[in-house]
């Protein structure tokens, strides 16, 4: 099966950034994040309302010993979609919740393409844990 294409809004040598939408429904939202944070065992580093920021993928003292290690810093926005003008569409239609992801590089030295394996791959996963719509 091939992966979907993703589009980097910022890209350098340690970030990546990109945004997608979810159904905003903020209780099972935040129980969907609570869960992502479980299956990739990752570290919660900082949260408020909207913003939660957390380590991923082990420690840098791991990747200087692992070949496949790329510790990450994955910090995510949370922010309600603007709606649209027109009230029929929107109230057929669930409120959305845009998601802004920013990855970053936490190795000491970096190999840029585990990095971008690394990236994709935890962004895939964030993707399908929150069912995102494009």
């Amino acid at each position: 099966m091939d992966e979907p294409e993703i589009q980097w809004s910022s890209e350098n040598d340690s970030t990546r950034e990109n945004s997608f939408l979810v159904e905003d429904i903020r209780d099972c939202l935040y129980l969907k994040l609570c869960g992502f944070v479980e299956a990739q065992k990752a570290q919660i580093v900082d949260v408020s309302s909207n913003h939660l920021r957390l380590q991923v993928g082990g420690t840098r003292l791991r990747s200087l010993f692992s070949s496949e290690a790329c510790p990450l810093d994955l910090e995510i926005r949370l922010h309600p979609a603007e709606s649209t003008t027109d009230s029929e569409t929107e109230s057929a239609r669930p409120a959305q919740a845009k998601v802004e992801v920013v990855i970053r590089d936490c190795r000491w030295r970096g190999e840029t393409s585990r990095f971008e394996a690394a990236a994709r791959r935890v962004l895939l996963h964030l993707r399908d844990h929150l069912m995102a719509n494009q």
